[in-house]
């Protein structure tokens, strides 16, 4: 299999292994684009399975085009699956931390919250995501100290909804999951006086 060297091309192809795409893929069972982007970019034979064609777009963007989704990918397996444990830290993805959001934050008893920046990236707004993450790292690490597990705080998006942030995922006990689709979000506002 041969794969474009062109930057623009390796960008399109990039798109195929993102969270939107395998979201499409898996809930709309739209594949079109993610087949014609192979087709279009890259050279495949009739041998040449699904897996074989997205290891190597993956292996060609590690050496060609280093972009968020594989930095997110190392942390993943370096961090939460090699130095961590899956059963003790939580791993999010695209975090909202004050007005911004991080790209990757794991939970085990500390938050660790990762700012991604690649040679694709610029730097103008780093300095005030970093300003954004630190009022929530120093509240979280006051309310540990007193000795709490975790928090319970209202949503910031719906009045009737809650979050809870865990500190020590060992005294969580997890005993049902459910997967929702979010179909719609409604933000009203008000003058503040």
């Amino acid at each position: 299999m041969e794969i474009t060297t062109e930057i623009s091309k390796i960008r399109s192809l990039s798109q195929i292994i993102s969270p939107a795409n395998f979201k499409k893929i898996v809930r709309k069972g739209d594949c079109y684009s993610t087949f014609y982007k192979i087709k279009k970019y890259t050279t495949v034979t009739d041998s040449t399975t699904n897996l074989d064609a997205i290891n190597f777009i993956y292996k060609s963007l590690l050496k060609n085009y280093k972009n968020e989704y594989v930095y997110k990918n190392i942390l993943t397996n370096k961090l939460l699956l090699k130095k961590y444990s899956l059963r003790k830290t939580i791993a999010l993805n695209e975090f909202n931390i004050g007005k911004s959001i991080a790209d990757f934050v794991l939970l085990n008893g500390e938050a660790r919250v990762y700012e991604i920046k690649t040679e694709l990236d610029n730097l103008e707004k780093l300095d005030k995501q970093v300003l954004d993450y630190i009022p929530t790292q120093y509240i979280s690490e006051f309310i540990k100290s007193l000795g709490f597990d975790g928090v319970e705080y209202q949503s910031s998006l719906n009045s009737e909804g809650y979050n809870i942030a865990i500190f020590n995922p060992e005294k969580l006990e997890c005993f049902k999951t459910n997967v929702y689709e979010i179909k719609d979000i409604k933000l009203t506002h008000g003058l503040i006086k």
